[in-house]
């Protein structure tokens, strides 16, 4: 049970901080610039995902639908940091301060 809620809290912390970084692409970059940080982030997360979900279903003994649903859960965490930074106006200091927290 510890393993399990230590990943998913781990895991959506790490997505949120990603929806930071996506969120800040978006609000400072040019659009072709925001979509290579969104694809990179998206492959980067592939891989974490999957390296998720392994440990939850042959580490933390979740069923298959359980791992999925949990992974998903903390996977929207990417959206909350990305409209969280993007509802907020932040001057280019402040951006610098949260990219360096994040």
């Amino acid at each position: 049970y510890r393993l399990c809620l230590s990943i998913i809290i781990g895991d959506g912390f790490h997505n949120f901080a990603d929806g930071i970084f996506v969120g800040i692409g978006f609000m400072l970059c040019n659009y072709e610039v925001a979509i290579s940080i969104m694809a990179v982030t998206l492959y980067h997360e592939i891989a974490q995902e999957l390296a998720d979900f392994f440990l939850l279903t042959k580490h933390a003994g979740l069923s298959v639908p359980w791992a999925l649903f949990l992974n998903f859960c903390s996977g929207l965490f990417v959206l909350l940091g990305g409209v969280t930074i993007l509802a907020v106006s932040l001057t280019n200091e402040a951006v610098g301060v949260v990219l360096t927290i994040a």
